[in-house]
């Protein structure tokens, strides 16, 4: 055979050998945890607290005549900021932040306008409960719900 000549990659194989590659035959495959709950169970409790919240919410700003929904969300943002903390500070929910390399201008540049966005959505949608009734938000929440965006929002 000379040296510029093709030899074909065909060879005899082995009965015993696999025809596809096998990555690693020896591990085990790992199996996800069992859930405790039934997601009805969570899907139920989503929606119960959703409409909860639209309610004490139109109770707030309608009828017990406060009328500042920026206080509201002011409110809302830091139990939420309060509640992280805890989480980082005695759980280990939120280790993987520390692996985030994190320096003032990309905390600018990423984390502050998402911030000041998400801030923005919340006194809009506390806004609408001082103009509209409950049954009209409702039905809008249902429907903006479709969109990922939207479901930070309502937490």
């Amino acid at each position: 055979m000379s040296e510029k000549e093709r030899t074909s990659g065909e060879q005899a194989r082995l009965p015993e050998q696999p025809i596809l590659p096998v990555s690693n035959p020896d591990v085990e495959k790992a199996h996800p945890p069992k859930a405790s709950l039934h997601p009805a169970f969570y899907i139920i409790t989503w929606i119960t607290l959703s409409g909860s919240v639209i309610l004490f919410n139109k109770w707030i700003l309608d009828t017990a005549k406060f009328h500042y929904p920026i206080a509201l969300t002011t409110w809302h943002l830091g139990f939420a900021t309060l509640m992280t903390q805890i989480l980082a500070r005695f759980t280990t929910i939120l280790d993987s932040r520390k692996k985030v390399p994190m320096t003032g201008r990309v905390y600018l540049r990423t984390i502050v306008p998402i911030g000041v966005m998400f801030s923005l959505s919340l006194i809009c949608g506390n806004l609408t409960y001082m103009y509209l009734s409950v049954s009209f938000i409702q039905m809008l929440k249902v429907r903006t719900n479709d969109h990922p965006n939207t479901k930070e929002r309502d937490r």
